[in-house]
């Protein structure tokens, strides 16, 4: 009796193609991982020799530049007096702007989290799909330490997702690792394609993200001060010079508006007396 043989379906083929491009997609977002990890460390250890080198020096600049504004809007008043003829008017209080922070230079934006309100459907939902992804990865269930350990770091992933209560985050976790089911395998063919085409969307999107990344760091001035020249040492003392200059510059700003303030302040309090000696002449008078 002649055997049987298997005919494998055209969707059978489009499914282990899909699997082919699968990994190397996964591939290829493992490398700009490791790209991106070693130009944000390299970058992060830049920023850090700078800010302990030339920190207090952009912390001077601030504090110049704001005293600066203050003398200014201090002039404005004097001489706003001074032609009103007006001695009542009180001086401005000291000038604070909290907006303008330190040279952003080297500034790196950084939102808080915070924990949005929640209807009770997306809370049960977060609930089930949570439940769902504990049972398919606890370290328990692992045969071997390094299994523990990769379901121990997925677990991490799945708790953080869930305090955070963000559900897309959870329900991407779930398509991801949708595979790792161990009833995947025996799942009709067309569900394990549509799994299949959603991964590698997925995986599309990861890679554009990861590629943008890298792009804003080689496109920041930390990264072209970084390359600049291969002996970093160099580069931050050209950086401690300009910030020197920048600082005595303000410096000598700030000591002419002082200077110029003094005498409007002097040539204020003068016509005072001079009207004060004038008032009590004529009382005697």
């Amino acid at each position: 009796m002649k055997e049987l043989e298997r005919i494998v379906t055209s969707e059978e083929l489009e499914y282990a193609a899909r699997q082919i491009t699968i990994e190397a997609r996964r591939l290829r977002v493992a490398e700009l991982q490791a790209e991106l990890g070693t130009l944000s460390a390299a970058l992060n250890e830049f920023e850090r020799q700078y800010r302990a080198r030339i920190g207090s020096l952009h912390t001077e600049i601030d504090r110049l530049r704001k005293d600066i504004a203050e003398y200014r809007d201090r002039i404005t008043l004097l001489k706003t007096r001074i032609a009103n003829r007006d001695s009542t008017v009180a001086d401005p209080p000291p000038f604070h702007d909290d907006e303008e922070g330190p040279d952003p230079e080297f500034e790196r934006a950084s939102a808080k989290r915070r924990r949005p309100p929640i209807d009770p459907e997306t809370a049960e939902a977060l609930r089930t799909v949570y439940r769902q992804l504990a049972k398919r990865f606890h370290p328990d269930l692992a045969t071997t330490p390094e299994e523990r350990q990769r379901r121990e770091e997925m677990m991490l992933r799945i708790n953080d997702a869930f305090a955070e209560r963000n559900l897309a985050a959870l329900e991407m976790i779930a398509r991801e690792t949708e595979r790792d089911d161990p009833t995947f395998g025996y799942r009709p063919i067309i569900e394990r394609l549509a799994w299949a085409t959603l991964e590698i969307d997925r995986l599309d999107t990861a890679i554009t993200g990861l590629e943008m990344q890298i792009q804003t760091l080689r496109g920041s001035r930390t990264y072209e001060y970084w390359r600049a020249t291969e002996l970093i040492d160099d580069v931050i003392e050209k950086l401690a010079a300009e910030a020197h200059d920048k600082s005595e510059k303000l410096t000598e700003k700030l000591n002419e508006l002082v200077v110029a303030h003094d005498k409007l302040r002097a040539r204020l309090d003068a016509r005072q007396r001079f009207r004060q000696i004038a008032e009590r002449r004529l009382r005697a008078s």
